[in-house]
């Protein structure tokens, strides 16, 4: 008679909560050293990677997210064929853990219930993507990927011919790189798939973050992008597998440089968290010999140079996609907009919830060109700036200019860091949308570029 081994639901719950805790405020050391690699070989700017080390640092201090982005979070299962759990479903238990971990915690709630249909927030971070395999053995392992979506929103996946080359499948991968720029907060991870069918090579890809199969291949391909490609990659994983003889799926799933993932074992006897977090070795942030601007000063901030970097302080206003929807129906509809737009700053930000000690959680920027069906309105209607992070479309680029208007980039990644720019934070209005909603801020030497003008 085959013996099975029981497995206490309550460990797999823990193994899972405390595995989302730690890998959304500490980096893997391997994450964590591939930087510092990056970092000496001088490939980015090194006030640049200083931030993000001051950042990894405050958030291990602080045990506060990297990124306010706190993702979502794909679960790769192995269940060995012996066990069997105790006490409830395998996602339930996983799903619920993930839950408590959010709310407990203070990380933002990112999930929507239904991507088209139904786009109101679970208010849990849940359901995860969970994918499930049945191996040999007595034990489950968990592989937890906490996926930040300026990043995931970069990724491709591509049909190439089955008779294409290494080149071309390093082109591809160059040219998704170059395309994701600030967008993904570089330096990015790449997780690469071939193989299967095009799902099954997205799927891989993100297994492709925790196993490399092919590091001679991953190595040369890293060498070319960091010496053709402006936008630079810390590490790659690359998995493949079969496929039909007139395909050749390929997909690229891209991580910003707060790379967050966490694998944990658990069997009869309990859970281990098996992978290696980085003690994180930096200091608080400090400034540099900028100029420091007023909000307040409308003419000296029309009057910067591009290119030319500050520090802001003063009053903002976080505003992300449903919020400018929002205000874009109310400006259309002749309603008064919750605050004054003329000569306003929006800050494309979505904060994680504040613990009561705070007066703002982890905050950061978001794509701005998520934003740009919106910002011609809001340009027209008298907005002086925006914030945030990555390219502007044709038409954002004309409204600047034809508004005498401002458009700003902030560094992505270092949401701990910019939460301490942040004196004062109230919610104004659409509280309904969680960390959609606006935001009133007081800000002091907050870092930002003159990106447009």
């Amino acid at each position: 008679m085959r013996e099975f081994v029981e497995i206490n639901a309550r460990n797999l719950y823990k193994a899972v909560y405390e595995a989302c805790c730690k890998a959304n405020i500490q980096l893997p050391e391997q994450v964590y050293n591939s930087l510092q690699e990056l970092r000496a070989q001088g490939l980015e700017p090194q006030e640049k990677m200083s931030k993000i080390f001051s950042n990894t640092y405050i958030a291990d201090k602080n045990q506060r997210p990297l990124c306010q982005d706190t993702g979502q979070i794909i679960v790769f299962v192995q269940v060995g064929a012996k066990t069997f759990l105790d006490n409830g479903l395998l996602s339930d238990v996983i799903n619920s853990a993930i839950s408590e971990c959010y709310n407990e915690n203070f990380f933002r709630k990112s999930i929507v219930k239904d991507a088209f249909f139904n786009r109101k927030n679970t208010n849990n971070n849940t359901p995860a993507i969970i994918y499930t395999d049945i191996v040999n053995g007595d034990k489950i392992k968990i592989d937890i990927l906490i996926k930040g979506g300026g990043a995931e929103n970069m990724s491709k996946v591509e049909m190439l011919n089955p008779s294409a080359t290494e080149d071309d499948i390093i082109n591809f991968v160059t040219n998704c790189v170059t395309n994701a720029g600030e967008n993904a907060c570089p330096p990015l991870f790449l997780g690469i798939g071939i193989g299967g069918t095009i799902d099954k090579a997205c799927v891989l890809s993100k297994k492709a973050f925790f196993e490399n199969q092919h590091k001679t291949f991953s190595d040369k391909l890293k060498k070319h992008i960091n010496s053709t490609s402006t936008t630079k990659v810390a590490d790659i994983g690359i998995l493949s597998s079969s496929t039909h003889i007139a395909s050749l799926p390929v997909c690229v799933s891209i991580n910003c440089h707060s790379t967050r993932h966490a694998s944990v074992l658990v069997d009869k006897t309990g859970y281990k968290i098996l992978t290696k977090f980085s003690n994180s070795q930096g200091t608080e942030r400090t400034l540099q010999n900028v100029q420091k601007v007023h909000t307040s000063e409308i003419e000296k901030l029309k009057n910067l140079q591009i290119g030319s970097e500050i520090y802001l302080s003063g009053v903002i206003y976080t505003a992300r996609d449903m919020a400018h929807k929002k205000l874009v129906e109310l400006l259309e509809n002749g309603k008064n907009l919750p605050f004054e737009l003329k000569n306003s700053i929006i800050f494309y930000a979505g904060p994680c919830p504040r613990k009561t000690n705070e007066i703002i959680g982890p905050v950061g920027p978001t794509t701005s060109k998520r934003m740009d069906k919106f910002a011609p309105i809001l340009y027209e209607n008298g907005l002086l700036a925006t914030i945030g992070k990555g390219a502007r479309s044709c038409e954002v680029k004309d409204s600047i200019t034809k508004n005498n208007a401002l458009y700003f980039s902030i560094q992505g990644g270092v949401a701990s860091l910019l939460q301490d720019c942040v004196k004062d934070a109230k919610i104004i209005c659409f509280e309904d949308l969680g960390a959609e909603a606006i935001f009133k801020l007081e800000v002091e030497n907050l870092p930002i570029k003159l990106e447009l003008k």
